[in-house]
């Protein structure tokens, strides 16, 4: 009898440490905001050359039911540029993106956020000139049965100061990192 309570025990103590396992993990995604237009005072600006934003997502221990989404290292970068014609284009910054998708790293996983950032024009002397801020949201569906995993959503802008900038596109890419 003592030999089965004595097993018991062992297998009890096992699943406890199975389930209190880490599940931490984090993960980078390449290639948001690429493609999609903005109007600033009755012009149309096209993106041009893709984006080089990277956005990160992590997941706590133990994990939640959500991812959580962000810009984690903040390096000072144009995430875009927007060109209406010759000489005329709006430089973009994105400062804050944020939000999640559904916890997990197989099949595939929905997700949506915010994210902020400002418009700069080039001024008579070449220099970077903020002319608006501007706000948004995000929505993306990510597909870990590709190799690598890859992503495809949305962007669309809901507010700006001053009022008047418009605009939304599409965002895709990979998953450039993985712990």
């Amino acid at each position: 009898m003592s030999k089965k309570l004595l097993l018991i025990a062992a297998v009890a103590v096992m699943l406890m440490a199975a389930t209190s396992a880490s599940a931490y993990y984090y993960e980078s995604w390449d290639g948001w905001f690429n493609s999609g237009t903005l109007a600033y005072n009755d012009t149309a600006y096209t993106i041009v050359g893709g984006s080089c934003l990277t956005v990160d997502d992590y997941t706590l221990d133990p994990p939640s039911d959500r991812d959580t989404f962000g810009i984690w290292i903040q390096i000072p970068r144009i995430a875009f540029v927007c060109v209406a014609g010759s000489g005329d284009s709006i430089f973009v910054y994105i400062a804050t993106f944020t939000g999640g998708k559904e916890y997990g790293t197989s099949g595939t996983k929905e997700g949506e956020g915010y994210w902020d950032g400002d418009g700069s024009q080039r001024n008579e002397y070449g220099q970077l000139v903020k002319i608006f801020d501007f706000w948004g949201t995000w929505s993306a569906t990510f597909n870990y049965s590709s190799d690598p995993s890859t992503y495809s959503g949305t962007w669309t802008v809901t507010g700006s100061n001053p009022p008047g900038v418009t605009g939304g596109g599409t965002c895709s890419g990979h998953r450039t990192y993985y712990e």
